[in-house]
């Protein structure tokens, strides 16, 4: 299924939610790790909720950083405990996509 770029992902990019299947490493060096979360059918702020990755936990650490594909922007963040869960907590964010967009990638969301 393309996404509003043209990108041919597997459903599992649109599914709603965490799932280990949308968490890839994509580098590591000196105990230092940089993660990838595809979650376009997640918007930022449901990414960013306390305890979103809490089933990573085994395999992330604090000193990590995540790029993150949201529904609605992509952002930089890094590895946190809030409230007791595991959270990304942005450092960086591109502007959220415009209204037509972000409707086209809601609406393919949506006929998975």
């Amino acid at each position: 299924m393309p996404d509003w770029m043209g990108r041919n992902l597997g459903k599992s990019a649109f599914s709603v939610g965490f799932s280990l299947s949308k968490l890839s490493l994509q580098s590591y060096s000196n105990g230092f790790n940089l993660w990838h979360f595809m979650g376009l059918g997640d918007v930022m702020e449901d990414i960013l909720a306390p305890g979103f990755f809490d089933e990573a936990r085994g395999l992330v650490s604090l000193i990590d950083h995540i790029h993150i594909s949201a529904a609605d922007r992509t952002g930089i963040a890094s590895f946190h405990i809030v409230d007791g869960g595991l959270t990304a907590i942005l450092m960086a964010s591109s502007p959220r996509l415009p209204a037509d967009l972000e409707a086209r990638q809601m609406a393919r969301r949506q006929s998975l």
